[in-house]
């Protein structure tokens, strides 16, 4: 049970955090702190384009569905439906990977074309993309209080298990 909580609130706050956050300050921050730049590009290029692709294969897969000729009879269980919806969901992929193919040539050309590659191994450049990244008074109060937050509930998990 306490496994699952801690899960559960950790998961809760990961999607309120990523709901939320613009991939490019998402891909900023983690360039800041570090992370290899072409690391840090894929996870927003990733976090931009999942929901297209969630898009795509649910137009894909409904094309299919519309093309399609379900069982007449479900069977027991409708094990033929199941059976029917799985095939089509596999057959939906191979439509999907090419169009994916298709628009990351296209997204690295542009890329390449905008002088990408020397934006990664470039310091100079590196500091110009990150010299909007500031740390606010908002951010230390923040801060501040997600600590005293946290002091209190290791206070209050100490307490209650004496």
């Amino acid at each position: 049970m306490t496994l699952t909580l801690k899960l559960l609130v950790i998961s809760l706050a990961s999607i309120a955090v990523f709901s939320s956050m613009d991939p490019e300050r998402l891909s900023d921050a983690l360039l800041s702190m570090g992370v290899p730049a072409q690391f840090s590009f894929g996870v927003s290029y990733g976090y931009r384009m999942l929901p297209i692709l969630i898009e795509e294969y649910h137009h894909l897969f409904h094309s299919f569905r519309l093309r399609g000729r379900a069982p007449l009879k479900k069977g027991l269980f409708g094990w033929r439906s199941v059976l029917y919806l799985g095939g089509t969901a596999v057959m939906t992929f191979y439509p999907l990977m090419l169009n994916t193919a298709k628009r990351t040539r296209t997204t690295v050309e542009a890329l390449e074309v905008k002088g990408f590659t020397y934006a990664l191994v470039s310091p100079d450049a590196k500091r110009l993309k990150l010299a909007y990244l500031r740390i606010r008074p908002a951010d230390i109060v923040f801060m501040a209080v997600s600590l005293l937050y946290m002091a209190a509930l290791f206070g209050a998990g100490h307490w209650i298990s004496l």
